[in-house]
């Protein structure tokens, strides 16, 4: 497959415009006022939660955030496991479904002690 030379991927210009129609588009709350600040792709955003259900607050890079939402580190895990669960479902694991253990971030049976009393919900263990 040969590549155009003429046509280029656009840059992200990652301003307080994207900022603000990002956080307005999917309703984050920021905790700071970012705009008299220098914003790049590498700097440091703090806002609350998305998931309804939680009260914590999230803080990171600004490309992480457009990439991966704004959520706590908590509800981002739960997420994951969510992801590995419809797949599992979808048959495109065929082996017994997966759950990361949030303490120790490894892949683990959902008959886990942890993941199954803390999170009966998605591991159904």
């Amino acid at each position: 497959m040969t590549r155009d030379k003429t046509t280029k991927k656009e840059k992200t210009r990652y301003d307080i415009n994207l900022l603000t129609s990002f956080c307005a588009e999917n309703k984050i709350e920021l905790l700071k006022d970012y705009s008299k600040e220098n914003i790049n792709c590498k700097k440091r955003i703090e806002g609350k939660c998305l998931n309804n259900k939680c009260e914590n607050k999230f803080n990171k890079k600004f490309c992480k955030l457009l990439k991966s939402g704004a959520y706590c580190i908590v509800c981002t895990k739960i997420n994951s496991i969510t992801k590995i669960k419809k797949k599992c479902t979808a048959g495109i694991r065929h082996t017994t479904c997966l759950c990361l253990s949030i303490y120790r971030g490894t892949a683990t049976s959902c008959s886990n002690h942890y993941c199954s009393t803390k999170n009966p919900a998605i591991c159904n263990g």
